[in-house]
């Protein structure tokens, strides 16, 4: 299927397996030139390999998002390697094993950044650059968790991954 996307830059953060791994593979599909951002450094290999490789424009960058400040010096390093990012999607999350509906505000904050706060961070470097050419798309992976969850049980549910999701 042709949807108009050949040559677009794409973004797809948390893409070292699963969900992240099969949209970068449909955007390569398309005619995109990919780069992929997770923290295993084989798995992302083996992905742009998959996809054809860095020879035909696509790429990793490897790191931990969730250390402090990471998320924008990845945004950064992308747009050094690429330029600009005509498509972002944004597939990081989960929580964190917290379970504890009472636990800790810290917690809670771990999650929220996970699911949102990471996006966040990188959009406020990887947006400029869309607004300055006029053209751009940002997708948020959310989860069916966002507006369902699962019953509490005896260990209780993720309600701040449920949260943050919504």
């Amino acid at each position: 299927m042709d949807f108009g996307l050949k040559e677009k830059r794409v973004l797809v953060v948390g893409a070292s397996r699963n969900i992240g791994a099969a949209i970068a593979k449909c955007f390569s599909a398309e005619g995109c030139l990919v780069t992929v951002v997770a923290r295993d450094r084989e798995k992302l290999s083996r992905l742009v390999d998959e996809m054809g490789g860095t020879a035909v424009g696509h790429g990793f960058v490897i790191g931990d998002l969730l250390l402090p400040n990471e998320p924008t010096r990845i945004a950064g390093t992308i747009l050094d390697k690429v330029g600009h990012c005509d498509i972002v999607v944004h597939n990081v999350g989960g929580g964190l094993g917290y379970k504890d509906p009472f636990g800790r505000i810290e917690d809670w904050e771990s999650v929220w950044r996970f699911n949102v706060g990471i996006a966040i961070e990188m959009n406020k470097v990887l947006l400029p650059p869309m607004l300055d050419n006029c053209w751009g798309r940002v997708i948020h992976i959310s989860s069916i968790s966002a507006k369902v969850g699962e019953p509490l049980s005896q260990d209780g549910g993720a309600i701040a991954y449920y949260a943050a999701k919504a």
